[in-house]
């Protein structure tokens, strides 16, 4: 399985849950591109592991290092990349991998760089992708449809106003009716 996607834009990602850091290169962006990185921080703290009781418990801060593509507050023409040093890491905690592979994981193909832990660098490279788009007049947003048959209301196959992506992203589980986010909670609660 490659770790290279995308055809305008190219992310390649690397890194394991297990290892030291874990990032991405992005190639194909212009020169001339502001990022607001508070924008890019808020997004990466949302996805981050540990900050809510819907999610693991495991502690990561996905503090990000840009190491080259961005300079006097612009992109530059050439590869964006990015690390996230790993501060939760437990090697050992995957030795019995090599012989147990776990159902629902990536453990034939190498699942410690296919955890959930690298959605950090695709959540970095999301989080660019969408203020260029918005700059365009494009907005991304998504919520949580349905959890154990608990359904949320559909979006509006016409679209949706921005400010609801906004109040989405601000929500620990984005629903559109809150009683039924409530009745997912309780059922993610007691899954666990």
């Amino acid at each position: 399985m490659g770790n290279t996607f995308g055809n305008t834009l190219h992310l390649t990602i690397f890194g394991e849950s297990h290892g030291t850091a874990i990032g991405c290169v992005i190639d194909g962006l212009p020169a001339g591109i502001a990022i607001d990185w508070d924008k890019v921080s808020f997004e990466m703290r949302r996805r981050a592991p540990g900050s809510s009781p819907l999610a693991t418990p495991r502690k990561e801060k996905d503090e990000f290092e840009i190491l080259s593509g961005y300079f006097d507050g612009h992109t530059e023409g050439d590869s964006l990349a990015m690390q996230i040093r790993n501060g939760d890491q437990h090697s050992k905690d995957y030795s019995r991998l090599k012989d147990a592979m776990r159902p629902g994981h990536a453990d034939y193909t190498g699942g410690g760089h296919f955890s959930g832990r690298i959605t950090a660098p695709l959540t970095f490279a999301g989080a660019i992708a969408k203020q260029i788009l918005a700059k365009e007049g494009i907005v991304i947003g998504a919520h949580a449809l349905s959890v154990a048959g608990i359904m949320d209301f559909p979006f509006d196959p016409l679209g949706e106003e921005p400010d609801l992506f906004e109040k989405l992203s601000s929500m620990r589980l984005p629903v559109i009716d809150g009683e039924q986010g409530a009745a997912m909670e309780e059922a993610i609660l007691a899954a666990q």
